[in-house]
C-alpha cells in the first residue's frame, strides 16, 4: 500500500513564498543602498583627491615662476572682494650683467617687457601673457572651481590671495565644487615663497 502524502508536504504555500519574496527584496535593497553610499563616499574621496591634485600642479607652476620673479616688478591687486591677482616679470635668462624683465611665449622665447597675470575669471583661476603694448598674448585656464570668499568663521577668506611680507609671498587658493550627491568638496592649499627683492 501507497501511502497517502497530505497537502502540507507537497511545497510551499503561498504565504512562505510571499514571506521569502518580501525578505529576499529587503535584503536587496539594504545591499542597493549600501553599495550606493558606497559609491558616493568613493566618488568624494576620488573628487576631492582630484581637487588636491590640480591645486598642488598649480601651485608648483606659480611658484616656478615666483620664484624667478622680482619684488619689485610683481604687482599683487586686492581690489577685489573674492580673489586677488598678481602680475610677475622675470629677468632674461640669458642676461649675463644687468637682466631684461618680461616673460616667456608658448615656445619658451623670452620677450622684453611682457607680463604673465594671474587672476580668477569666472571661477578659474588663469594664466594670462601681456605683451608689452598691454595686448593679450594667451589665457591658460589652470584649474577650475575657485572658491568666492566665505567666512570661515575668523574673518571673510578670499578664493584666491596673495599677501606679501617683506619679500615673502603667501599664496591661498580655495576650490569648491558642489558634488552631484549634494555633497560639498572645499579644498585649500597654501604655500609660501621667498622672492628675489
Amino acid at each position: 500500500m501507497v501511502p497517502v502524502r497530505s497537502p502540507r508536504t507537497a511545497g510551499f504555500t503561498m504565504i512562505e513564498m510571499l514571506g521569502a519574496i518580501v525578505v529576499f527584496t529587503a535584503v536587496l535593497i539594504g545591499v542597493g543602498t549600501m553599495l550606493e553610499s558606497t559609491t558616493q563616499a568613493t566618488d568624494y574621496l576620488t573628487g576631492s583627491s582630484e581637487m588636491d591634485q590640480a591645486l598642488q600642479r598649480v601651485l608648483s607652476e606659480m611658484t616656478t615662476d615666483l620664484k624667478c620673479a622680482s619684488i619689485a616688478r610683481t604687482v599683487i591687486d586686492t581690489s577685489d572682494p573674492d580673489h586677488d591677482s598678481i602680475s610677475v616679470q622675470i629677468p632674461d635668462p640669458l642676461a649675463t650683467a644687468t637682466p631684461d624683465y618680461g616673460y616667456v611665449d608658448a615656445n619658451g622665447n623670452f620677450w622684453d617687457g611682457w607680463t604673465c597675470l594671474y587672476f580668477v575669471n569666472g571661477d578659474q583661476l588663469t594664466r594670462r601673457i601681456i605683451d608689452a603694448n598691454d595686448a593679450i598674448v594667451s589665457d591658460q585656464v589652470l584649474c577650475g572651481y575657485i572658491d568666492l570668499a566665505w567666512d570661515d568663521g575668523t574673518g571673510l577668506e578670499k578664493g584666491f590671495r596673495i599677501t606679501e611680507v617683506d619679500d615673502l609671498l603667501n599664496i591661498e587658493v580655495r576650490l569648491f565644487e558642489a558634488a552631484e550627491s549634494g555633497d560639498h568638496r572645499r579644498s585649500i592649499v597654501t604655500t609660501v615663497m621667498q622672492v628675489t627683492p
